[in-house]
């Protein structure tokens, strides 16, 4: 047994009843109260849907808003880093070239002479 209920009225059907109460728009319940079936009226289905769906279409203007931003980003953050590599590479080429002109204009130290024969000689 279930009970079906539309408005003030509550029936109590056979089970074989549940799907012809469904279709006249009640509520079916089983004896203890669990609902089997919620009736929803059309209406309210209706306005239910419309609602979710301005919703959405706010949410996917915003997504869209944040993705453009987020390439104009993106677009900026890459100019900038391949600028910042560029004078890396720049950077790295004036060290590289100073290192050499300094190797260059830097005279070989004089070795010192430390044998015993050596130091006589010189004197």
């Amino acid at each position: 047994m279930l009970k079906a209920r539309k408005a003030n009225r509550v029936l109590k059907i056979p089970d074989e009843k549940k799907k012809t109460y469904i279709a006249l728009g009640y509520t079916i319940t089983d004896m203890d109260g669990n609902m089997i079936h919620e009736h929803v009226e059309p209406s309210e289905k209706l306005e239910q849907a419309e609602k979710e769906i301005k919703d959405l279409k706010e949410k996917l203007e915003e997504a869209s808003k944040y993705a453009e931003n987020a390439d104009k980003k993106i677009e900026d953050l890459e100019k900038k880093n391949a600028e910042a590599e560029k004078e890396i590479k720049d950077l790295k080429a004036q060290v590289a070239s100073a290192g050499a002109t300094e190797q260059a204009a830097t005279p070989a130290p004089e070795t010192k002479k430390t044998t015993k024969a050596s130091s006589k000689a010189e004197k």
